[in-house]
């Protein structure tokens, strides 16, 4: 194991490292002895063990009135970093304050393996509740044909349970097949058909502030988009859509 590159990635630099491994081998040693077992000069090791002092790796140890450096048991490292997450943990509600005061830009995140793109509709299913809306724009002759488990697991889901679910899918053989199935289910959300030749090629997916775009025919890929504007104009789109959508009889 490369120690000091451990030590580095715990937050000191290579510098105070070096003083660190020093001060572990030879302490309690004094300022002196510890420029000459390392090469730095006493100025520069000053500032570096102000910084050891302050981070909590390095402790002062006084006798016969002179100045001796030392470190504490090294298990005592994961105490001082423990304090320090705990201190962090404390500040992150006040850090999200101030990062909530700027306008955020969209988090987009792209999916091209089929295992991620099942996480990412697993995500959005169990994200279904009573409370807040999901609404599908859906082929389900795609997902059909290209990803029927996904399909069975979002009929599984919802089975016998309550969310404020709205679908559009299209008024073709499979499309009128999965209504019928869905009814016989007793699966009760309200479904909107749309016209064959309505230009949608994708799986769009509304739900808390975010959208998601899944492709299938030409490769299997998804987008996943959280922004509450780009949400809310996709969600206006939809809702022209499921006005001119036909009921289901």
């Amino acid at each position: 194991m490369d120690i000091k590159a451990t030590l580095q990635k715990i937050g000191l630099s290579k510098k105070e490292a070096d003083i660190y491994l020093t001060c572990l081998e030879y302490g309690p040693t004094t300022i002196t002895n510890i420029a000459r077992l390392s090469g730095y000069k006493r100025p520069t090791l000053y500032n570096l063990m102000e910084g050891l002092l302050q981070k909590g790796f390095v402790i002062i140890v006084r006798r016969n009135s002179k100045t001796y450096y030392d470190v504490e048991k090294p298990k005592r490292l994961l105490t001082v970093l423990h304090a320090r997450e705990k201190e962090l943990e404390q500040a992150l509600p006040e850090l999200e304050i101030i990062k909530n005061r700027k306008q955020p830009l969209p988090e987009v995140e792209i999916y091209d393996a089929d295992e991620a793109i099942k996480n990412l509709y697993d995500d959005i299913y169990n994200q279904l509740n009573s409370r807040t809306e999901t609404c599908f724009l859906t082929s389900i002759s795609d997902l059909k044909t290209y990803a029927p488990h996904i399909l069975e697991s979002y009929m599984s889901k919802i089975k016998n349970k309550n969310y404020i679910i709205r679908e559009l899918i299209f008024d073709d053989e499979q499309g009128c097949k999965y209504a019928k199935e869905m009814k016989a289910l007793n699966i009760k959300h309200e479904i909107r058909l749309l016209p064959n030749d309505f230009p949608i090629y994708n799986d769009i997916a509304l739900y808390n502030g975010k959208v998601s775009i899944f492709s299938f025919k030409i490769r299997s890929s998804a987008t996943m988009i959280d922004n509450l504007e780009i949400a809310a104009t996709l969600k206006s789109l939809f809702e022209w859509a499921w006005v001119n959508g036909k009921n289901i009889k």
